[in-house]
């Protein structure tokens, strides 16, 4: 988590499916695309046996046809075989928690567990990055960074398709203060990811030792509207949990202001010293 960006390796995972409720449909292609040091190493792609029919809405949106998964694996014998691809390395993807909703969903029916990898979403760092597209699907995106698709809504080729635009962004966020892994977590993960969830629980025991001592720190704080990290000193007053987010309230040193911190933005923190 602490690796720098430009230094780590990642997987961009897609996945093709009978629909769109994780519930009551079932994948039927699974893909990774490996990237390691701002280039591409390696590639995975299988279909899937989904145990069902695939309804006719979804072979007009990805092509895949019943006669098409006869032989193929079952899921748990392409996703052990994706696993093995992608270790245990931060995932990424285009919407994310669309694909790891059903790998979870049929992992867990199939007796094994959800996947404990980093998630970090690539659709959010596009809403960030290249604001004011009329939409963000994927084709949009990569049209404004002038990258070619192919072969639209087959699982290698989506997968391609985003980890090309998650190349072409990454110096942008390195640029903006987001250089490691855990800042890409915490600003542009998910909610339902245990690593994200791991990192707000350190913040919050490192903050609330703070608040009890009531002794200030120092925090950098990505900002989404100025599009870059502030650092701030600031006194940790409370922690407060509303709904599925997570706040501070503390006064800035500098003019003795209360404010409010999204602590999903805040990346990096530090005790101030005491004179």
């Amino acid at each position: 988590m602490e690796s720098l960006i430009k230094e780590a390796s990642f997987v961009v995972v897609d996945i093709e499916t009978t629909g769109l409720s994780s519930e009551s449909e079932r994948v039927c292609e699974i893909a990774a695309v490996k990237i390691k040091q701002g280039a591409v190493r390696g590639k995975f792609s299988s279909l899937v046996n989904p145990g069902r029919d695939i309804p006719q809405p979804a072979v007009d949106i990805h092509g895949i046809d019943n006669s098409m998964v006869i032989g193929a694996p079952s899921f748990n014998q392409a996703w052990q075989q994706a696993k093995a691809f992608i270790q245990d390395l931060p995932v990424t993807g285009y919407n994310i928690s669309f694909d790891i909703g059903f790998i979870n969903k049929q992992n867990i029916e199939d007796g094994g567990r959800c996947l404990k990898n980093p998630l970090i979403d690539i659709a959010k760092i596009s809403r960030f990055a290249l604001k004011g597209l009329d939409n963000y699907r994927l084709e949009t995106v990569a049209g404004k960074l002038n990258l070619s698709t192919r072969n639209a809504h087959r699982a290698l080729a989506d997968a391609e398709t985003a980890a090309e635009v998650f190349l072409v962004l990454m110096p942008l966020l390195e640029k903006k203060g987001i250089t490691k892994i855990k800042h890409l977590v915490s600003v542009f993960g998910i909610e339902t990811d245990e690593t994200l969830n791991q990192l707000n629980s350190s913040k919050i025991s490192f903050l609330q030792e703070h608040i009890n001592k009531r002794q200030a720190v120092s925090m950098d704080y990505f900002s989404f509207n100025a599009g870059c990290v502030y650092n701030w000193e600031v006194l940790p007053l409370e922690i407060e949990k509303k709904e599925a987010k997570i706040y501070l309230w503390a006064i800035n040193l500098k003019d003795s202001q209360k404010r409010c911190f999204n602590l999903r933005r805040v990346i990096g923190l530090e005790s101030l010293k005491t004179c």
